[in-house]
């Protein structure tokens, strides 16, 4: 935060262009109407049923919002989105793309803590050590992956990291529990490469596709994919996981872990993680499908 600041002041201003524009408060209302109560219903479903009175309300107000959204942001001069960025195949493809990486990501970053301490028996300090592993790789291999999609465009990187994620959360799935590190490290490993392989050139040709008077929209839009795909990847691994749990434990709950309820935990566990990997697989997909774009030079 602190070198956030001194950048900015520090940053000279005179490739900053300032427009007079309003901000789009009714816009605004509309998005949180859209994403607030689908991420409510999408948390707490398992446990209040599907048929509950609030779910099916939270999912009527998400869908009225969402089609108000449209209507609105059609009609209004700076709108808070900008509805013909919808048009840029190498824009929307790419930035469902991320939410399908993000949230498969966190997928694994909610389940694996509790697959470490529970069934695994590892310390708290130990469990920190191990998560550190995809992000450690992610900052090593961000760089390359920059660096060559300069040469050969988005397209094949990206696919295959999302290639390579689907196969690390794949090979997690399949984990048994064990008591040394080596078996996971690796497996988080793939994920973190996989990750940066995706993220630089992914990014760059969202900006790069956009005009230059919706980059800062652009930029928003992508920032929210990432959030959306954070908070949904949290809500479905808890809400798989929790479903699956019941299913196979005949109904127990998970408040207090115990070696009998080892069995249950790692079938819940490998449904959910599964079920990430699937998502990082329609990541892959949607990569692919963005096409080639034209490599400057």
């Amino acid at each position: 935060v602190t070198a956030g600041i001194v950048a900015g002041i520090l940053k000279d201003g005179s490739a900053d262009a300032a427009r007079d524009e309003t901000f789009d408060r009714r816009g605004a209302v509309l998005l949180a109407g859209c994403f607030g109560p689908m991420l409510f219903a999408i948390t707490h479903w398992h446990k209040w049923g599907y048929t509950s009175p609030l779910i099916l309300f939270c999912v009527c107000l998400s869908l009225v919002s969402a089609v108000g959204l449209i209507w609105f942001e059609s009609r209004i001069c700076y709108p808070i989105f900008e509805p013909s960025l919808l048009r840029i195949r190498l824009f929307i493809l790419p930035a469902l793309a991320t939410i399908f990486l993000f949230l498969s990501l966190f997928s694994m970053i909610f389940l694996i803590p509790f697959y470490l301490i529970h069934p695994c028996r590892f310390s708290v300090n130990q469990v920190g050590y191990i998560m550190v592993t995809p992000f450690a790789f992610l900052f090593v291999f961000s760089p390359i992956s920059g660096m060559i999609s300069d040469r050969i465009g988005s397209q094949i990187l990206c696919t295959l990291g999302m290639g390579i994620v689907f196969a690390g959360l794949f090979a997690l799935s399949r984990l048994s529990p064990t008591h040394t590190a080596f078996p996971i490290v690796w497996r988080l490993a793939l994920v973190g490469i996989g990750t940066a392989i995706f993220i630089s050139p992914n990014n760059a040709i969202v900006m790069s596709a956009v005009p230059p008077e919706h980059m800062g929209v652009a930029s928003g839009t992508l920032a929210t994919a990432r959030n959306l795909g954070m908070v949904l990847g949290i809500a479905l691994a808890g809400t798989l996981f929790n479903m699956a749990f019941h299913s196979f434990s005949g109904g127990l709950s998970l408040k207090i872990y115990g070696p009998e309820l080892e069995g249950a935990f790692m079938d819940a566990f490998r449904y959910a993680m599964f079920s990430g990997a699937v998502m990082a697989g329609m990541g892959a997909i949607t990569a692919f499908l963005r096409g080639k774009e034209k490599i400057k030079k």
